[in-house]
């Protein structure tokens, strides 16, 4: 009888130089288990999420198919005790915030990375997007979406940093006359000076928002950006 699902200690990891502290223990855990009468080992392919929820964005994920999976993919090999991914890549996000590093540095896009660095530096991606005149105009205009009360971002404002950042709506149309189309609001906001301690960057995006209007909206969208910090 199947009990659990564990991490598989491969030899190379063992043999390694210095084998890390986690697969030693692991492999202590697993000799452990294969000791006692009646236990055995089956490898068994799962899908990983090394990053877990910091790229479940990127990666979407997996659950149990469904008698409409079935349905709709008959003859692709899928029974009822398959697993089915679900999701797709979104990096739309991603793209807006990198685009929006320009106004922050004189205006050169910085390259996005999904790895920590204890010491990161900036790598320009794409230099000279704006002028550095164009950059500070911009965001100067971008301080006031957040800490003007006439902004549409105001809602995000704070007396203790300064923040800059832009709201919008895409619509999702199958053409040009389609009227029955989805909209999704977003909403992009980062620190604006240099020096402060600890510089974040979010973006927010929040499905069909095409019924919701003004302060309601925003806050929305607002809540879901600064629940990630």
């Amino acid at each position: 009888m199947p009990v659990k699902t564990i991490p598989k200690v491969s030899e190379p990891e063992l043999m390694s130089l210095e084998p890390d502290e986690k697969v030693l223990t692991e492999k202590a855990r697993q000799d452990a288990l294969l000791a006692l009468p009646g236990v055995m080992f089956t490898d068994v392919e799962v899908r990983y999420y090394p990053y877990k929820e910091a790229a479940a964005h990127l990666t979407g994920y997996a659950s149990q198919v469904t008698a409409d999976d079935l349905e709709t993919r008959a003859g692709e090999g899928y029974t009822e005790n398959s697993g089915y991914g679900q999701g797709q890549i979104l990096m739309n996000p991603l793209h807006l915030a990198s685009l929006y590093t320009a106004f922050c540095n004189e205006g050169n896009v910085v390259k996005p990375y999904l790895l920590y660095k204890n010491e990161p530096q900036a790598d320009i991606w794409i230099p000279g997007i704006f002028s550095d005149v164009t950059a500070a105009w911009v965001m100067e205009g971008m301080k006031k979406v957040v800490d003007d009360p006439e902004g549409t971002g105001y809602v995000a404002y704070r007396e203790d940093i300064v923040l800059a950042g832009k709201t919008g709506t895409a619509e999702i149309k199958t053409s040009i006359e389609d009227t029955a189309g989805t909209e999704i609001g977003w909403f992009a906001v980062f620190t604006a000076e240099k020096d402060v301690e600890n510089p974040v960057l979010l973006v927010s995006m929040v499905e069909d928002v095409k019924k919701l209007a003004g302060a309601d909206m925003w806050s929305i969208r607002t809540r879901s950006c600064w629940m990630g910090i």
